[in-house]
């Protein structure tokens, strides 16, 4: 692994539905794409429709989607923020890791120099990216905001069950790859492990 990077957490934005609480957001159907965002957007109780991001704007614009679960610097490239009117704060739908890595057997190819050198750019561009990714996501809030987006935070007892089944999205999606003759335990399993030791 050379470089790792988690975009700040997504948020759900709709067009027309007013968001007042979790139940606000049954029945709603939200882009995703795929995966874990499926899984997270069922049990919500909206309904997944997985459109690739060049697409969300003709999507909204037709109703054939009423909203999307997007984080703020994505609105804006596809601008699609003239089309919103309301949109989740504070709260975590997942996000998306973004990850460079280079194969065993080449990375033992290489000079003892040269790996010094990429894990240094490595550990750099992780930092940079962060501290960028920070600042660009509360400068796109408020231009998604100035633009007429109303940003609502969800009742303290929706935020806690919210938290509740974002924390079931990783277990269904490994039991989901188990049943297909995936190890999906293993890899959660082995991944909350490397966090351990990380903390």
């Amino acid at each position: 692994m050379l470089l790792v990077m988690v975009l700040p957490p997504y948020q759900v934005l709709t067009s027309n539905s007013e968001i007042t609480d979790l139940n606000s957001l049954r029945n709603l159907k939200l882009r995703t794409t795929g995966g874990a965002k499926e899984i997270a957007t069922t049990k919500i109780g909206a309904v997944p429709v997985q459109i690739s991001a060049p697409e969300t704007r003709d999507a909204l614009s037709r109703g054939t989607i009423d909203g999307v679960l997007f984080p703020h610097s994505s609105v804006l490239p596809y601008d699609i923020h003239p089309l919103l009117k309301y949109g989740t704060q504070d709260v975590n739908f997942g996000s998306f890791v973004v990850t460079y890595v280079i194969s065993q057997e080449r990375w033992d190819a290489l000079d003892e120099d040269v790996q010094a050198a990429l894990v240094q750019a490595g550990d750099e561009a992780i930092t940079k990216g962060c501290e960028a990714a920070d600042d660009l996501d509360l400068k796109d809030k408020q231009t998604i905001a100035d633009s007429g987006v109303t940003f609502v935070s969800l009742p303290d007892e929706d935020k806690a069950r919210l938290g509740e089944l974002m924390g079931e999205v990783s277990q269904q999606w490994a039991s989901d790859l188990d049943a297909r003759g995936r190890p999906g335990t293993d890899i959660l399993n082995a991944f909350r492990a490397a966090l351990e030791k990380a903390d």
